[in-house]
């Protein structure tokens, strides 16, 4: 017999039995145990807690610290899984685009082998969003038709499956004034090649030389060329201009290392590989600039369910869509957009987040005029800097204007709330009026640049929650100064992956994030905000003590237990066929727990030492987890004898052909930043004022 639940509920562990257990105000609790399905129900899933099998239509389901959801099939409604917990196996979709299943993992969560399908939106008036944390843990899904996700830089992806229709991985926004009103289109030329060409530079010229007889040099028309039926590879010192790549005849353009490809129009598959160029293109097919490559002022076309234009490196100035043509670009975690301009109906995906060295508007930047605000700066303007204590002045090259839309299911640094540094923070009249800058911005402080973030007390220097999305601006000179703003010292924007380190700062005057630098700053700071009458401290977290009982999760999703824990080493039984195993474990980001003047922002969950296997074949070690630079859910090696889990990590332990008891051996050699997560006992009910369902 199945219960069809409505209400609120709570799935808890109750001397070894699942449970369901609803609170009647005034009245008695209600247990349920057995089959159940939701019928417009909240589910609890508590620590220690396994559901599987369940059904449930316009459910709200949150799954806590070591909880698990297997194998269920859930229709509309939401999902939040907390650090800790787990969904695995199941199937999420809503009705239709306009009724879409909601889901949030959260830094720590995990959700392994699940389905989504109308899950997630990119405009928020459409719906909630499908967000992955940082940190989270996001492993083998499959995207059905009207998916959404965003998955937050710093979260673990792999084995992404998607269904034609996916919307993808977005933020909508449209912006800038660059966008032209109609889509170009293709040139003409004076010359056709088909074939395999390489662009190589031969006397001082760029020519084009066939690869199946190189005794077929062309050298380039002013009219332009169009290639059919092949490819163009541009090497290393070439330049490239006025070609046309025509996809309707399968052809495409590489440019490799050194080379450079400018004023050019691609229909076809276009790949700049790390130290190309592009300048000024017009990509109308798909396009993937890899990471240490360089666009410039290329215009994005063409981005479809068959196209997809790719950002691993960086995009300067570029122009996505135009007013007849929408299209759009997606940034990756390695890649950097700069300056962009989007056309209305046409979108930029950033993983990557912003850059440092933000101002908003309104923020008063001092000139050798008088203090103006930072959105009125114009290239040439002069400021005065006072680098290493020498006055000086300097010329403004640059002032970039971006628009950035907040996580709002993120909190302070990961959601890219702005931070408010309230007058007198640091000194008297220092700021004189409050500044609102970036959270990665710097000030100097004791003769060295200290990120604000790192400085957030929740009271004189707070993140301001009540601004969703906002401009901000780069005010760029040639070299990265000391600036005045609001009557602070602090820097001036400075792009360090385009300049040679010795000039990256001014001076000598060097970032410092160190503990044992910021923490007595950030302490002077909040006692200065209490005598400014201002609520401090909301910011720092109190030590965690909470012992970690870590779990392993197998291949079908059911959850074992330590059998025992001798010292360091948890020990479990488990069947060796139902590898591959995950250990789950509950995380936290030390600057969360410690303060933010700890400059440790990974999802921490334990340190793991030695793993021995015991089985029918013997006694062996598992050191993959030492040995392998890229393992799902673990941070990157940082010892050959130990690493640290950043959620449901994967154990490479060896697969039994058959079943067979097999015991793992877990060292945990720290229990990290976070509270238990599994295997906690739940409090047992008493039998009293309970109402019992069978």
């Amino acid at each position: 017999m199945t219960t069809s639940l409505t209400g609120t509920w709570s799935a808890v562990m109750s001397n070894g039995q699942l449970t369901y257990t609803s609170h009647i105000p005034g009245g008695q609790d209600v247990l349920v145990t057995g089959s159940v399905t939701l019928d417009g129900a909240s589910l609890i899933i508590t620590g220690g807690a396994t559901v599987s099998g369940l059904t449930g239509t316009s459910a709200s389901i949150t799954i806590q610290s070591g909880g698990t959801l297997a194998e269920s099939t859930i229709s509309g409604g939401s999902l939040v899984v907390s650090s800790g917990g787990a969904t695995i196996h199941n199937s999420y979709t809503g009705a239709s685009l306009d009724k879409i299943f909601s889901a949030h993992i959260e830094a720590g969560g995990s959700s392994v082998a699940d389905s989504f399908t109308y899950t997630g939106s990119f405009q928020s008036s459409w719906g909630p969003v499908f967000t992955v944390e940082s940190g989270a843990s996001i492993l083998e899904p499959h995207f059905g038709s009207g998916s959404f996700v965003y998955i937050s830089s710093g979260a673990t992806v792999s084995g992404v499956t998607a269904d034609p229709g996916v919307t993808g991985i977005n933020i909508a926004t449209a912006y800038g004034d660059a966008v032209p009103s109609n889509a170009p289109s293709a040139p003409g030329y004076a010359l056709t090649l088909s074939g395999i060409w390489d662009a190589r530079v031969v006397s001082g010229a760029t020519v084009f030389v066939n690869r199946a007889d190189s005794t077929q040099v062309v050298t380039p028309p002013a009219g332009g060329v169009r290639f059919t039926a092949g490819a163009l590879v541009v090497q290393s010192g070439a330049v490239v201009s006025d070609v046309y790549i025509d996809g309707t005849t399968n052809a495409q353009i590489v440019v490799e290392d050194g080379g450079e490809v400018r004023n050019s129009f691609f229909t076809g598959p276009a790949m700049i590989n790390p130290g190309g160029l592009s300048v000024s293109n017009v990509f109308a097919g798909s396009v993937t600039i890899q990471q240490g490559a360089v666009s410039q002022s290329d215009l994005y076309l063409g981005y479809a369910q068959t196209t997809f234009n790719r950002i691993d490196g960086t995009a300067i100035d570029p122009i996505i869509g135009t007013g007849d043509t929408a299209s759009g670009v997606w940034v990756a975690s390695t890649g950097k957009i700069v300056n962009p301009s989007i056309g209305a109906g046409s979108n930029a995906s950033i993983q990557g987040g912003m850059d440092p060295s933000c101002f908003l508007p309104g923020s008063l930047i001092r000139t050798i005029d008088g203090y103006r605000a930072v959105e009125t700066l114009k290239p040439g303007d002069t400021l005065p800097v006072f680098d290493g204590g020498i006055d000086a002045v300097a010329v403004v090259e640059h002032v970039t204007k971006m628009r950035f839309r907040v996580d709002t299911r993120l909190s302070g640094d990961r959601a890219g709330y702005p931070v408010r540094v309230h007058r007198h923070a640091f000194a008297e009249n220092c700021p004189f009026e409050d500044l609102l800058v970036t959270p990665e911005h710097c000030f100097l402080l004791e003769g060295r640049f200290v990120p604000v973030r790192m400085l957030v007390n929740g009271g004189s220097i707070r993140y301001e929650t009540d601004i969703a999305e906002y401009d901000y601006y780069h005010v760029s000179c040639a070299d990265h100064h000391v600036i005045d703003a609001n009557g602070v010292r602090t820097e001036s924007h400075f792009d360090e992956t385009e300049r040679s380190e010795e000039r990256s700062h001014p001076h000598g005057l060097e970032r410092d994030t160190s503990r044992v630098f910021v923490e007595p700053i950030w302490q002077a700071l909040r006692e200065r905000s209490l005598q400014l009458g201002l609520v401090a401290d909301a910011e720092k977290r109190g030590r965690v003590t909470t012992r970690q009982m870590p779990c392993l999760i197998d291949r079908k999703g059911q959850v074992h237990r330590a059998r025992r824990v001798n010292g360091r080493r948890h020990i479990f039984h488990i069947d060796g066929s139902l590898a591959p195993l995950r250990l789950r474990v509950g995380t936290a980001r030390p600057c969360d727990v410690e303060g933010p003047f700890v400059d440790d922002r990974r999802e921490l969950g334990v340190l793991v030492g030695q793993i021995m296997q015991f089985d029918s074949s013997g006694v062996r070690p598992v050191t993959g987890h030492h040995e392998r630079q890229t393992l799902e859910g673990w941070h990157d090696v940082e010892s050959p004898e130990m690493r640290w889990t950043r959620g449901l990590a994967l154990l490479p332990c060896h697969r039994s052909e058959k079943p067979e008891t097999t015991i793992l051996s877990i060292e945990i050699l720290d229990e990290g930043p976070a509270r238990s997560c599994a295997g906690r006992e739940e409090a047992e009910q008493e039998d009293a004022g309970t109402l019992h369902v069978a």
